[in-house]
């Protein structure tokens, strides 16, 4: 089987995992983690399509209309994430994928709810990273 090195486990990954999403996922994954708590952000300013589900010190899940553009999915991640560093908020657009509770750590989260995920919004880097199936 193929697959790319993750830094964070150090076994092989399927390539499955986007390269790009298991770097970020291993870069985040060093990240001090923390009791859990609530995390405040400006709900007034969520987009009307996003919802948070639920909320970690580093992770944020939320739940977003399936017709929501990129757009709107990582402005719904930068408004869950507010002022928190390091923060990645998953999106997933199906309630059926979204974790029952946030994770700690963003390698804490399955191959399947990386996969099933819209994307995820990094706030260190300030982009919206899009998961999706890539046909050849």
């Amino acid at each position: 089987m193929t697959g790319l090195i993750t830094r964070a486990t150090g076994k092989r990954a399927p390539y499955e995992l986007l390269a790009s999403c298991g770097a970020i996922m291993a870069f985040l994954a060093i990240a001090p983690q923390a009791q859990a708590q609530s995390y405040p952000y400006p709900a007034d300013q969520m987009p009307a399509e996003c919802a948070v589900s639920h909320s970690e010190r580093m992770i944020v899940s939320l739940l977003c209309d399936p017709d929501a553009n990129q757009e709107i999915l990582a402005q719904a991640g930068k408004v869950a994430c507010a002022d928190r560093l390091p923060c990645g908020a998953w999106v997933w657009t199906d309630l059926a994928d979204v974790p029952q509770a946030a994770p700690r750590r963003h390698d804490d989260l399955t191959q399947e709810q990386v996969t099933s995920a819209a994307g995820v919004w990094v706030a260190e880097k300030e982009i919206f990273i899009a998961i999706g199936v890539v046909e050849n």
